[in-house]
């Protein structure tokens, strides 16, 4: 399988490697061009040849070749249609154009372009002897990146062992070339990790997007085999290198690095930067680097990002984990939604985790005793109510767990909402507890204050909106909130769905038609869209599309009972 797939690495390296490869020795002469005599079969011959009919050029370059035998140009061109119809066709002409090659060795070890397709031709013929002398004329008279993966290949395919000192040299021919440094690196990556990784690193700095960061970090990661290793992140300066870091300290994490990260923490502290500390402080946890933690609660004053949420939770399960009798308190109060609170299990499970198997971890025991230090640790309130039921729900399975973990999770949230604190996936889990507990009216308030927080969010505009249509609210602010939501994703077939059934409770049917019609292609269709397709045909007096999809809605029982229903009863009452 291994080979295989190095296989079609080599082969997509081999036919998208670029003609632009840089030469020692450039041709010293350019070649004759093609005389008045000989132009009109020239020319036809080139459009021949780029249509793909290569039997077709070579015989109209020979015939411009008789009337201009000296023109290089025309024989190179002869040459590389013969040698192109053979490669299209293999069982064509094969000794007339082995014998035309053979014919014009000289000349062919001449022009780079013609050494090529030279090897493609014996290569077809399994001719590996006068593969072994073009390989050999193409590394001495035009050396590239190419012929030295050629070189490689040929190796590889006769020997049955990659030689990975074959491809190094393809890196000096390269240098520069963002595409064939990612196809090259590719390929080394398979028999060679190390010199991956300098390709890599070149394309990085050449171009330094997040794809080409991401792979040099991942790669840089997974080649690392001694401490020396280590040298390269070291070298590397604050806030030069910042996104580097980053990338490699994410990796990390990814990777689950943590001798790694052990080893860059202290360096990685003195950045006073949280997007950077998190990594290193996710490291200690696991080590349990009680040296880093000392000086990082010494210097750590948390602030609004995402970040130095995560720190505090790091911190807190590290608290948890050495049985610190440190006050949490300001900490704690430094959290301000229900995924960093949340995160305070997943680290402190995730340090047992990493010192056994899953399977061998006690469970039962690890989130007993961390409930029993939550109880003991922390003073009652919302925040200590929900980690107990989070760390009870890793265990208990039941339904009566997860309802208390739920209600938990509304109440604490719910506390930061009085405190004027709103995250995204916050409300977002709250409206959809409220959406399946059939909670609408509830869920008003909740939209507004989400529109007024994240304004930039379509969904809630249209989630609103539609629930005042199925509320009896404000008919003509529903329909401003759903074109609103409409005006910043105008595709979207739930949002048009919505302004249809405000047009359809509006009475104005033929308007409601028009913005249902792009959605009722719409795969997967919920049972409800299909339910106000069906009730706005009806009312234009289409009955047919009407049953159609009436149908469709009744028969979804089991995702939308609701709306199956109705299509049921509006069914019977249509006489179907």
């Amino acid at each position: 399988m291994k080979q295989l797939a190095l296989g079609l690495i080599l082969l997509t390296l081999l036919l998208t490697a670029c003609s632009s490869n840089q030469r020692l020795n450039p041709q010293s002469q350019p070649l004759s061009k093609p005389n008045h005599s000989s132009m009109y079969f020239y020319m036809a011959g080139n459009l021949q040849f780029l249509d793909g009919y290569y039997d077709n050029a070579w015989a109209l370059y020979q015939r411009a070749l008789n009337h201009d035998k000296s023109s290089a140009q025309i024989k190179k061109e002869m040459l590389m249609s013969a040698m192109y119809h053979h490669l299209q066709q293999p069982t064509a002409d094969v000794d007339k154009i082995k014998g035309l090659v053979e014919a014009n060795k000289s000349f062919i070890r001449s022009d780079e372009e013609l050494l090529d397709a030279a090897y493609s031709f014996y290569s077809t013929l399994k001719d590996t002897l006068s593969q072994r002398q073009i390989l050999e004329e193409m590394l001495k008279l035009h050396p590239s990146a190419r012929a030295h993966v050629l070189s490689f290949i040929f190796n590889y395919s006769t020997r049955g062992k990659p030689d990975s000192s074959l491809l190094r040299p393809a890196l000096d021919y390269i240098q520069n070339d963002a595409k064939q440094l990612q196809y090259l690196g590719s390929m080394f990556e398979a028999v060679d990790p190390i010199f991956s990784l300098k390709a890599a690193q070149r394309l990085y700095e050449i171009e330094p997007n997040e794809a080409n960061v991401t792979n040099f970090a991942r790669l840089y990661l997974t080649t690392r085999s001694t401490e020396t290793d280590y040298d390269f992140f070291d070298r590397l300066s604050y806030p030069d290198d910042k996104q580097l870091m980053h990338y490699i300290l994410d990796a990390s994490l990814a990777f689950e690095s943590w001798d790694f990260l052990n080893r860059a923490a202290l360096k990685i502290l003195d950045t006073d930067d949280n997007q950077l500390i998190y990594c290193a402080t996710a490291g200690a946890l696991v080590a349990r680097n009680t040296d880093f933690f000392t000086k990082l609660e010494a210097s750590f004053t948390p602030d609004a990002s995402r970040e130095s949420g995560y720190i505090s939770s790091l911190i807190i399960a590290n608290s948890f984990l050495s049985k610190s009798a440190k006050d949490l308190t300001p900490l704690l109060d430094s959290i301000s939604n229900s995924t960093d609170m949340e995160n305070i299990i997943r680290f402190y499970t995730l340090a047992y985790a990493s010192d056994l198997p899953e399977e061998l971890v006690p469970w039962d025991s690890v989130c007993s005793e961390l409930i029993n230090l939550l109880t003991q640790s922390l003073p009652q309130s919302p925040k200590r109510e929900y980690l107990i039921a989070a760390a009870a729900a890793i265990t208990d399975l039941s339904a009566e767990a997860e309802a208390r973990y739920n209600q938990a999770k509304e109440q604490l949230i719910k506390r930061f909402m009085q405190q004027e604190l709103y995250d995204k996936d916050d409300l977002a889990w709250l409206l959809q507890q409220y959406y399946y507990s059939d909670r609408k009216e509830e869920r008003i308030p909740i939209l507004r204050t989400a529109i007024r927080e994240f304004p930039d969010s379509a969904v809630w505009y249209n989630d609103l909106g539609y629930t005042l249509l199925i509320t009896d609210g404000d008919l003509d602010e529903a329909g401003e909130l759903i074109f609103k939501a409409l005006s910043m994703e105008p595709q979207n077939n739930f949002y048009l769905d919505s302004i249809a059934w405000y047009f359809y409770l509006k009475k104005d049917y033929q308007q409601a038609l028009s913005y249902i019609e792009p959605v009722m292609e719409m795969e997967d269709m919920p049972a409800e869209i299909a339910y106000h397709i069906g009730l706005i045909h009806m009312r234009l007096g289409d009955f047919d599309t009407a049953t159609h999809y009436m149908k469709y809605a009744s028969e979804r029982s089991d995702e939308d009972p609701e709306h199956a229903d109705k299509a049921k009863r509006s069914l019977e009452i249509w006489g179907n």
